[in-house]
């Protein structure tokens, strides 16, 4: 939890590999984040865990093939 917590100044972000889950609050104040893909591998997205990402939209939101959300 927390990994990434309050840093401020990323607008994009590209996850990869075999990460299965975004926990509580990972992304949390990012106020700057625009996109983030989401590997096919992600099945759970737990609560919070892009509070207060207010640049952050539906269309930032960019699903690999195959994920389950």
């Amino acid at each position: 939890m927390y990994a990434f917590n309050g840093l401020t100044q990323i607008t994009k972000i590209v996850l990869e590999g075999n990460i299965t889950a975004i926990g509580e609050y990972a992304f949390e104040g990012f106020a700057t984040l625009k996109s983030i893909n989401i590997p096919a591998s992600v099945k759970n997205i737990y609560k919070n865990a892009f509070d207060g990402c207010g640049k952050l939209d539906e269309n930032g939101l960019v699903f690999e093939t195959g994920c389950a959300f």
